[in-house]
């Protein structure tokens, strides 16, 4: 989908930049929190080393001072009782020194290791704010490359991503399970036959273009770049013969792969018809490769070190902010209004959607940050005027009315919160930190607080990939921002426009939740659903839209409204079958059991 500035013209634009600009923000403020709590964890990791080097110098100097005086002491003669008693007394000071000194490094090093375990904790966080924002945006500008490898019979998918601002990353893609296995080309094209060189004869072998059949081929591999999609076909899995291709915008070339003594191996010229079917089966195997889900980031790593143990966040989110400015001021300037950013999208007919964000909006994610991190921010000029916008173009009075679409307030990822420090120190050594409060938030029961997994073979490419993202945060534990997702997609513009079986597979998601928690963001999820489950369910009358509808409404505390929308399931249900399971259900809610 390409958008087009506040003015109508073009932009470079292919996805919603004002949704990347107000999660990037989200993001680069959760950073900057934690190089600020790193830094406090590091001061208290100083004053705990000073505070115990300190106390053992003091004990030292005590014990010291009684063992002078046992020693400066007339004690008689040397097999006195005196003198075997203060040697005897002598030793157990030495002994009760050593001991009190063991346990002051003990309890220090354990506080150490409690700051360092918040340290490793927040980095973890930092790390899933980061893959939060990967795996529902692509930065602008950012080369990535898509690959399939066929590795012990079963495929791995992932996604390679460079940016211009020093940030690299690897994630994971979902492989439907249908292609679990080895998949043959007769998957995508049912027939596929080019010319290539093949040696033949048994005694003069000589090398003769022949047809060769490509449906019964193995992919193995599978390369998608920008602007070129490279791809391996084997006659089987695990044998070297075949053919590797590549397609570009400047043509396609092939070579043969073979033995090492096979004459007709290497590149040889494609005929026009070949080089066109081969054109095709590329664009198959891009698009299919276009609709892999991304299931989780793998790695990430900022000018080369790896992003979780940066020292500082800081040089990256100054350099995010370097890269998003000049956009951010293009859009400013195009803009309408001198408060907003807006872009738009074309919709059917000719319409035009503005989508826009307040400025204010923007500037409220990093207003409590500290005046210098709070400057990293300028460059975006948020706060500075517009300048004058130049005269709408000639056509904008022949366009057809356009809406306007506010983007969705996100859910910013929490404040990470500290956990006690150990207690002072003692003979006795702190307790051991628990593994388990470093554990991800618990799900309801074990089971995440939504639906079930969304439907692989969903048409909806850009709905598919949001749900999949929802799906796999709450499996996370990470329930209040998928439920903000949920109100976020509910409350669009766009998902009105949604045909009924997205639209369910997306209220199924929420709706069918096993025990959400009772908190105001799963209620807002729902306040949100409200409105289309109404219309579905009165518009198509089907069973299944008015139990999800009594669901929400059971969920939203309306037992009328609850129970008249299961009378309704119910009544239409019997109609259709009335030992269905689904009747069966609605009667032992209705209470008629």
């Amino acid at each position: 989908m390409n958008y087009l500035f506040g003015d109508s013209t073009e932009s470079p634009f292919s996805s919603n930049v004002l949704e990347f600009l107000r999660d990037a923000l989200d993001f680069a403020v959760f950073v900057l929190q934690a190089d600020e709590q790193v830094a406090l964890e590091h001061a208290r990791a100083a004053a705990t080393r000073r505070q115990a080097d300190a106390d053992v110098g003091h004990l030292a100097q005590f014990f010291g001072r009684i063992v002078g005086s046992i020693d400066g002491a007339d004690k008689g003669l040397a097999d006195s009782p005196t003198a075997r008693c203060a040697a005897q007394l002598r030793a157990a000071i030495l002994h009760s020194h050593g001991a009190w000194e063991g346990a002051l490094r003990g309890d220090m090093e354990s506080a150490l290791g409690h700051l360092r375990a918040e340290e490793a904790a927040l980095r973890a966080e930092c790390g899933r704010a980061l893959a939060t924002l990967l795996l529902e945006h692509d930065p602008p500008g950012a080369a990535i490359s898509k690959r399939v490898l066929l590795r012990s019979r079963a495929y791995q998918a992932t996604l390679l991503g460079q940016s211009a601002f020093g940030l690299d990353w690897t994630i994971e893609l979902l492989v439907p399970e249908a292609w679990s296995g080895p998949a043959r080309v007769e998957r995508l094209v049912p027939a596929i036959e080019i010319r290539a060189p093949q040696t033949s004869g048994w005694l003069m072998k000589e090398v003769t273009v022949r047809p060769q059949k490509l449906e019964r081929h193995v992919l193995t591999e599978l390369v998608c770049d920008r602007e070129t999609t490279t791809f391996k076909l084997r006659t089987e899995p695990d044998v070297e013969v075949g053919f590797d291709v590549t397609s570009s915008a400047g043509g396609v070339s092939a070579a043969r792969v073979g033995p090492k003594d096979d004459a007709a191996v290497g590149g040889f010229e494609l005929q026009a018809e070949d080089a066109k079917a081969l054109r095709g089966l590329a664009g198959k195997l891009d698009e299919w490769a276009s609709g892999l889900a991304r299931q989780a980031l793998l790695s990430a790593s900022f000018d080369g070190a790896d992003f979780v143990a940066l020292p500082v966040f800081a040089p990256l989110v100054q350099r995010l902010v370097a890269m998003l400015a000049p956009l951010v001021e293009e859009i400013a300037r195009r803009s309408p209004t001198a408060t907003e950013l807006v872009i738009r999208r074309l919709l059917a007919d000719n319409r035009r959607e503005e989508v826009f964000v307040s400025k204010a909006t923007l500037r409220a994610k990093y207003a409590e940050l500290p005046d210098e991190q709070r400057a990293m921010f300028a460059p975006l000029g948020l706060d500075a005027p517009k300048p004058p916008a130049p005269p709408p173009p000639a056509t904008r009075d022949r366009e057809a009315p356009t809406t306007r679409a506010e983007v969705v307030p996100s859910v910013p990822p929490p404040r990470f919160t500290s956990r006690p420090p150990p207690r002072a120190p003692s003979l006795a050594p702190p307790p051991a930190v628990s593994d388990a409060t470093l554990a991800p938030p618990p799900t309801t029961n074990g089971v995440a607080a939504v639906g079930p997994r969304p439907a692989e073979d969903m048409k909806n490419a850009e709905l598919a990939k949001t749900l999949r993202l929802i799906f796999n945060t709450a499996r996370s534990g990470r329930t209040e921002y998928a439920y903000g997702k949920l109100a976020e997609l509910f409350s669009s513009a766009a998902f009105a426009g949604y045909e009924p079986d997205e639209q369910r597979e997306a209220l199924r998601l929420m709706v069918h939740a096993r025990n959400p928690p009772k908190k105001e963001f799963v209620l807002a999820a729902n306040r949100a659903a409200l409105a289309h489950l109404k219309k579905l369910a009165e518009t198509l009358a089907e069973p299944t839209d008015y139990e999800m509808l009594g669901l929400t409404n059971q969920r939203l505390e309306d037992t009328d409204a609850a129970n008249a929308a299961f009378e309704k399931a119910l009544e239409l249900e019997r109609a259709r079958n009335a030992e269905s399971e689904l009747a069966k259900s609605l009667t032992r809610r209705l209470g008629r059991e």
